[in-house]
């Protein structure tokens, strides 16, 4: 009879601390969050409710390629026992940024996410139009666009609710395609401009220090070169 009460109540402590646990990892209360790393991959999932990204370079315990797909985690707990959880994720994945600083930006989880990504690409494109032959290879020209950007972002998505951090530097290194950077261009230059754009950008690529063919800002310059040579200024949407 002892036996039965005992093994009763171990099993009702634990069916206790299972709903606990079920709770916390199945039912966050604000929702279930990703970090992001290079190329949009989510690495893992913190419980906080919002998107957060943070320094790249930790152990990508996992990765997922697509935006929509039930995913299976396994939680670690007390460092020895791991419960296998599958999730649907709804990400948008395409931030085509590839490092960013710790605790740049913090999201909420919602369709949102999206029209930030289109920001942050416009902020890159907008910021590299303002370069100016000194501020190619210099450390304070490079800080000054990598603020501008900042500052950009800032002033264009604080309307829907984003946080960007004063001293957040967004960009350290990145890669943008040729179909973001041309539907950017799109955006952000008018036609009377493209001219005056193409000869900007093609004096910046000319006066690349040697060795400095692979950073960022003449990445950009490149693709924004190679947006402007074919022709798809004229279909801008934005200064119409």
């Amino acid at each position: 009879m002892l036996f039965i009460f005992a093994t009763a109540m171990l099993l009702l402590v634990g069916m206790i601390i299972f709903a606990i646990l079920k709770a916390r990892i199945y039912r966050p209360p604000q929702g279930f969050h990703a970090v992001i790393t290079r190329f949009g991959y989510i690495r893992r999932f913190v419980y906080d409710g919002h998107f957060t990204i943070l320094q790249p370079g930790e152990k990508i315990e996992r990765l997922v390629k697509n935006a929509y797909r039930p995913v299976r985690f396994d939680v670690r707990l007390f460092d020895r026992l791991y419960i296998p959880i599958t999730l649907s994720l709804r990400v948008t994945y395409r931030l085509n940024l590839e490092r960013l600083t710790p605790n740049l930006l913090r999201l909420p989880f919602d369709a949102q996410n999206a029209l930030f990504t289109e920001y942050a690409r416009d902020a890159v494109i907008l910021a590299a139009t303002e370069l100016t032959i000194h501020d190619w290879y210099t450390k304070e020209g490079v800080m000054r666009f990598k603020q501008r950007i900042t500052q950009i972002l800032q002033a264009t998505t604080a309307p829907f609710g984003f946080e960007v951090g004063d001293n957040a530097v967004l960009i350290l290194d990145y890669r943008l395609d040729e179909a973001v950077v041309g539907a950017s261009v799109r955006r952000l230059v008018a036609p009377w401009q493209a001219d005056a754009l193409r000869q900007q950008v093609q004096s910046l690529i000319e006066v690349v220090p040697h060795g400095q063919e692979s950073s960022p800002v003449w990445t950009t310059a490149m693709l924004l070169l190679s947006a402007l040579e074919q022709g798809i200024v004229p279909g801008h949407e934005r200064h119409s």
